[in-house]
C-alpha cells in the first residue's frame, strides 16, 4: 500500500498522479484483493435472523474501490477495500488516517461523481467506529462525517451525519432539508465522503459500507391500543394510544399533583367582587385570598394575599399563552379581547380572543380553589400556541428562591419562592401538571430581579413532523402556604407493591464478565452474610463487545449464552440473592434482530432521534409493545425475580418525545410518560419482583418503578445543602431509591481531592441515611468498603424503608432544632444537620455538615456521621460517632452486631474491635462471626 505525505498524490488503482492543490496532502487508495486478508464476522444478531440484505439498496457498496482517491488537508490517509470486518456482501472500505496539522480534513472520492437517479431526501451510510462516547479517548478523537453532494454546476452541499462515538457497526442517517434538496437541483451526484476533526497523531481506522441515497416512503402506522389513562382529559385533548380497554392505575387520583394540606379544619368559598371574583381559603392556620379581575387577558389578572403576612402581590404576572413564531420561539398576542367571564359552580371561566397579525385563537382560563392551591386550566383548541408561560411574581417582599433536591425539571428545576421575614414566611410554588399536559416539553427558569421573580417557566408546543402543533391544554397548580411541606407536589402514582423486598436489600449492578468468576465473587459475599442484596447484570449480560444490549432475548454468546445465564440465575437465587437482568426500551441499535427504521422516534424536523452511542431512540409507542412481547420470553427462559430497566427514569419524559405525525399523541411528552409508566408496571408483574431504573428524574415515576438510583447529579449533594423533605415526604412512601446513586453519581467523574477515600464513603453513607434511601453496595475501593457499606446501613434502612416520616427538623449552630419552614426561611437548613423521625418511632440523626461536629445530648456526631435511636421499640442502635476521642461505627440489631474501631481497639456495648467485624445472629441464638481486615 502506497503512502506519501510530503507531496500531493492520488493513487488510482496503483497509478500515482501528482495533484498541484496547495495545502493538500494526498493519501492513497489501493486494491488489495490479491493480498490475503483475515475475514471478519458479520454482527451475529443479523445472522440470527438471516438479515443479509440492507433495508436500503446501496448507491455505493464499496465492493470495488478502483479509481477512488483520497485528498488530505493537514492529514495523511489511505483508503482500501477490506475484509477485516464484514457487513454486506464481501468487502468494506477501510480508511486509515492521522493528523499532520491542527485542522485535518480527509476526503474520499469515487473515480467520478456517482449520479443519483431517483428522488431522494435521505442519506444512510454504515460505519464501523473506533471510540465510545461514554469513555473519551484523547488519542482517538470523535471525527465528524459528511457526505458531499453536488448538482450539475451547482454548489457543493455537505450533508453532516454527525460524529463517530461508537465502535463496531452503526447506521448513520440524515434527512436533507428542503434548502439542501433545492440547491442540488434535478441532477445530483455523490462526489465524496469527508472526515474532519481527526486530530489523532497515530493511525486510526474507520470502515464504511453501503451508502444509500433514497426517499423515505413514510407509510401510515398502526399501533396496539393501550389501556386508558387514569384520569379523564378534556374533549379534544389527545390521549395517544391510550384508547383500549381497561384503565392504567396512574394517575391514581383526579387531583394529580395537588399538594397535601396539613390542616383539616378549613373552608373554601368564592366571593363576587366588582369586576371579578375572590377565592377564599379560611382555616385554622390562616386566611388566603386569590383575586381574579379579568382586565388584561393574561395571568397578570391574578393577585394573592395571605391576610396578616404582607400586602397583596401578583404571583403569575405576564403569564399565559403565547403564539408560536416560526423557529424563533413564541410571542405575546398583539391584542386580547374578553369574550365572556362567568361563575360556573366552583369554577370561574373566562374566554378571550387573542390575535397576532391575521392569526386568531380563542383561549379559555378556568379557575378553581382546591385547598390552598389556585388551579388554572388553560385551553386553546386551535394549534396557534407555542408556549404557556407561568409568569413571574411581582410585589412580594424579601424574595429568595430555593431549589429542592429530587424535584427535577431540566438544567434548571422547579424552585420554591420564599417571601416575607424569616419569622413569618410564605412559600410559593407554581407547577404545570405533567400528568395532564398536552405540551411537547416543560421548561424552567428561575431568577430574582428588580421587576419580579421569574419562577418555573411553563410548557412549550413544538411542531410535529407534519408542521402542525397540538392544541394547548394545561393545568397549573399555584400553591401558597406558610408551611413549606404544603407546597410540595404530590406524586399520583400507586405505591410500589414490592417495598417489603426492596426495603430490606442493598442494590448492586454488576457488569458481567466471566460467569464462573462472577459466581465466585457473589459466593464470597454470601459467605460473609451479605446476601440481603439485589443484584442485576448490566449491559454486558447481553453483549460481549459493542453489539446491542436491548430488545434481546438471547444472552451473550461469549459468556456461555442462554445456558450459562440460566445456571447463573439459579445459583444466585440459591445463595439468597434477588437477581435480575438488564433491559431498557429506549436504546435501539440498527444491528438488533428487531430493527425497523419506522420504529425510530423522530424530531420535529423528521430526523431520527439518537440515544446512547450506537443507538437510536425507539418510539415510546413501539417500546411499550415490544416490552410486552419480549419480557415474558426473557422471564420464561431465565426465571428472574427482579430487573433493572435502565434509562427510563434518567431522562425527562419530554427528552424522548416522538414528533412523528403518524403516531397518536405525537408531539406530546405525555405519550412518553404513560408508555414508560406502563412498561414499569408490566415489568414488575413479569418478574414477580421489584423493577428498578436509573433515576435522576424519577420523581415522575416513583411507585411505577419500585426503586431507582437515588441520584440527583445536578443538585451536587456532595457539596450543597441537604434539604431532605421532598424526597422523604413524597418519594419515600412510594418506592425505595438506593444509595445516592453510586459514588460516581454522587461525587461526579472528576477526581476527589478534598476528602480521603474513607471520608468519601462516610459522606455517601450519611447522605443515604439522611434522605431515607436503601443501601447501595459500594465495591469501589475494595471488599472492605463493600463490607462497611452493607453492615453500616442494612438494618437501618430495613427499619425505615416501609415507614412514613412523622417529622423533619434541622439543627442550628446552638443545637436547637427547627422545623423545615423555619430552617428554610432563616437559612439554617444549609448546615445539613437533620433529624428525621419515622412513624414507628425510629430517629435518624445525620450530620451532613462537612466541617462541624454536632454535639447532641447522646454523643458527638462528627462531620458526615450519624446516630440512629429506637426509643419506642428498642430493637436498633446504630451510629458512626465519637467514642473515646475517635470515630467508630456500631450497629446492634435483630439480625447482626456490627462494629468498626477504625484502627483502634474500641469497646462497644456488645463487641470489641479494632477493625470491622460482624456477628450474625442466627435463629438458633448462635452467632456467626466475620471479620473484615484491611490488607497491608
Amino acid at each position: 500500500m502506497f503512502r506519501n505525505h510530503d507531496s500531493s498524490y492520488r493513487c488510482h488503482a496503483g497509478l500515482v498522479r501528482c495533484a498541484l492543490a496547495i495545502g493538500l496532502f494526498a493519501g492513497s487508495v489501493c486494491d488489495t484483493s490479491a493480498v490475503a486478508q483475515e475475514i471478519g464476522k458479520r454482527p451475529y444478531e443479523m445472522e440470527w435472523v438471516g438479515r443479509t440484505h440492507d433495508t436500503r439498496p446501496p448507491l455505493i457498496d464499496f465492493e470495488d474501490l478502483a479509481g477512488w482517491t483520497v485528498e488530505c488537508h493537514q492529514a495523511a490517509a489511505s483508503f482500501e477495500r477490506s475484509r477485516e470486518t464484514q457487513l454486506w456482501d464481501k468487502y468494506v472500505g477501510k480508511l486509515v488516517y492521522r493528523a499532520t496539522g491542527t485542522s485535518p480534513v480527509v476526503t474520499v472520492r469515487p473515480p467520478k461523481p456517482v449520479p443519483v437517479t431517483r428522488l431522494f431526501d435521505c442519506v444512510n451510510i454504515w460505519i464501523y467506529g473506533n471510540n465510545w462516547g461514554w469513555a473519551p479517548d484523547r488519542t482517538t478523537p470523535p471525527v465528524a462525517i459528511s457526505v458531499l453532494l453536488q448538482g450539475s454546476g451547482g454548489p457543493l452541499v455537505s450533508i453532516s451525519l454527525g460524529a463517530v462515538r461508537w465502535k463496531e457497526w452503526w447506521l448513520m442517517h440524515r434527512r436533507l432539508t428542503e434548502q439542501q434538496i433545492a440547491a442540488l437541483g434535478p441532477s445530483p451526484q455523490v462526489v465524496g465522503i469527508e472526515v474532519r476533526k481527526g486530530t489523532n497523531k497515530n493511525d486510526r481506522s474507520l470502515f464504511f459500507d453501503n451508502l444509500a441515497v433514497y426517499k423515505e416512503a413514510l407509510p401510515p402506522l398502526t399501533f396496539q391500543p393501550r389501556r386508558e389513562r387514569g384520569i379523564t382529559l378534556p374533549a379534544g385533548q389527545t390521549v395517544g394510544t391510550n384508547i383500549g380497554p381497561g384503565k392504567l392505575p396512574f394517575p391514581n387520583r383526579k387531583e394529580t399533583i395537588l399538594p397535601t394540606n396539613l390542616t383539616a379544619g378549613y373552608r373554601l368559598h368564592i366571593e363576587r367582587l366588582q369586576g371579578g371574583f375572590a377565592f377564599h381559603y379560611e382555616g385554622d392556620d390562616g386566611h388566603l385570598v386569590y383575586r381574579y379581575v379579568p382586565k388584561k387577558g393574561t395571568l397578570s389578572d391574578v393577585s394573592a394575599e395571605w391576610i396578616g403576612r404582607g400586602r397583596p402581590f401578583e404571583p403569575l404576572s405576564e403569564g399565559g399563552v403565547r403564539f408560536w413564531v416560526d423557529d424563533s420561539g413564541a410571542t405575546d398576542p398583539e391584542k386580547i379581547e374578553l369574550i365572556d367571564c362567568r361563575l360556573d359552580g366552583a369554577l370561574v371561566v373566562s374566554k378571550w380572543r387573542c390575535t397576532f397579525g391575521k392569526r386568531e385563537a380563542e383561549v379559555t382560563y378556568s379557575f378553581r380553589l382546591w385547598q390552598k392551591s389556585l388551579v388554572v386550566d388553560v385551553v386553546c383548541r386551535t394549534p396557534e400556541i407555542g408556549e404557556f408561560r407561568i409568569g413571574k411574581v411581582v410585589g412580594g417582599t424579601n424574595p429568595r428562591l430555593v431549589t429542592i433536591p429530587y424535584l427535577m425539571g431540566d438544567s434548571q428545576r422547579p424552585a420554591v419562592l420564599i417571601l416575607g421575614p424569616k419569622e413569618r414566611p410564605l412559600f410559593v410554588l407554581p407547577l404545570v401538571d405533567h400528568c395532564r399536559s398536552n405540551g411537547s416539553l416543560l421548561w424552567f427558569a428561575n431568577d430574582v430581579a428588580k421587576d419580579g421573580v421569574t419562577q418555573n417557566g411553563g410548557s412549550r408546543y413544538l411542531p410535529r413532523t407534519d408542521g402542525q402543533r397540538n392544541p394547548c391544554f394545561e393545568r397549573l397548580f399555584l400553591t401558597i402556604s406558610p408551611r413549606f411541606e404544603e407546597v410540595l407536589p404530590s406524586i399520583p402514582n400507586p405505591k410500589s407493591p414490592w417495598m417489603h423486598v426492596a426495603g430490606e436489600r442493598l442494590w448492586r449492578a454488576h457488569g458481567a464478565s466471566n460467569r464462573a468468576s462472577d459466581l465466585a465473587l457473589w459466593e464470597m459475599f454470601a459467605r460473609f452474610g451479605m446476601n440481603k442484596t439485589v443484584i442485576t447484570d448490566h449491559e454486558t449480560g447481553w453483549r460481549d463487545g459493542g453489539e446491542s444490549f436491548t430488545m434481546r432475548t438471547r444472552a451473550a454468546p461469549g459468556k456461555g449464552g442462554d445456558a450459562a445465564q440460566v445456571d447463573y440465575a439459579r445459583k444466585l437465587h440459591t445463595l439468597g440473592f434477588r437477581y435480575g437482568i438488564y433491559n431498557n426500551y429506549t436504546d435501539y441499535a440498527p444491528v438488533n434482530e428487531y430493527w425497523d427504521e419506522d420504529y425510530v422516534s423522530r424530531l420535529p424536523d423528521n430526523q431520527w432521534r439518537t440515544a446512547w452511542p450506537r443507538c437510536y431512540n425507539i418510539k415510546p409507542a413501539r417500546a411499550v409493545e415490544l416490552e410486552a412481547k419480549l419480557a415474558p420470553i426473557i422471564q420464561k427462559k431465565f426465571q428472574l425475580d427482579t430487573a433493572y430497566c435502565d434509562v427510563h427514569t434518567a431522562v425527562r419524559p419530554w427528552s424522548y418525545c416522538d414528533f412523528d405525525a403518524r403516531v397518536p399523541g405525537s408531539g406530546t411528552f405525555a405519550a412518553t410518560f404513560y408508555a414508560y409508566g406502563e412498561i414499569m408496571l408490566h415489568q414488575k408483574a413479569t418478574w414477580n419482583g421489584p423493577v428498578y431504573s436509573e433515576g435522576n428524574n424519577h420523581w415522575y415515576y416513583c411507585g411505577l418503578t419500585d426503586g431507582n438510583y437515588g441520584q440527583d447529579q445536578l443538585a451536587r449533594l456532595d457539596v450543597n445543602p441537604w434539604l431532605v423533605d421532598f424526597d422523604l415526604l413524597k418519594l419515600h412512601p412510594k418506592c425505595c431509591n438506593f444509595g445516592m446513586g453510586n459514588p460516581g453519581m454522587f461525587y461526579g467523574r472528576k477526581p476527589e481531592t478534598r476528602r480521603t477515600p474513607t471520608e468519601r464513603l462516610d459522606r455517601f453513607l450519611a447522605a443515604t441515611l439522611a434522605f431515607g434511601h436503601t443501601g447501595f453496595l459500594v465495591r469501589e475501593g475494595g471488599f472492605e468498603n463493600a463490607f462497611r457499606s452493607y453492615y453500616s446501613v442494612q438494618q437501618i434502612h430495613a427499619r425505615y424503608a416501609q415507614q412514613t416520616v412523622s417529622s423533619i427538623q434541622y439543627a442550628g449552630p446552638d443545637g436547637r432544632l427547627w422545623d423545615t419552614s423555619a430552617a428554610l426561611a432563616s437559612g439554617l437548613y444549609r448546615r445539613s444537620q437533620v433529624v428525621v423521625r419515622y412513624s414507628d418511632g425510629l430517629e435518624v440523626w445525620v450530620n451532613g455538615n462537612g466541617t462541624e461536629p454536632w454535639v447532641t445530648r447522646e454523643t458527638v456526631i462528627p462531620p458526615n456521621g450519624w446516630l440512629v435511636c429506637d426509643p419506642r421499640e428498642k430493637k436498633l442502635t446504630a451510629f458512626s460517632a465519637m467514642i473515646d476521642g475517635h470515630r467508630a461505627d456500631y450497629v446492634e440489631s435483630p439480625a447482626y452486631i456490627y462494629a468498626n474501631g477504625r484502627g483502634r481497639v474500641t469497646r462497644f456495648q456488645k463487641a470489641t474491635a479494632d477493625g470491622q467485624m460482624v456477628a450474625l445472629l442466627q435463629e438458633s441464638g448462635h452467632q456467626a462471626d466475620h471479620r473484615c481486615r484491611q490488607e497491608g
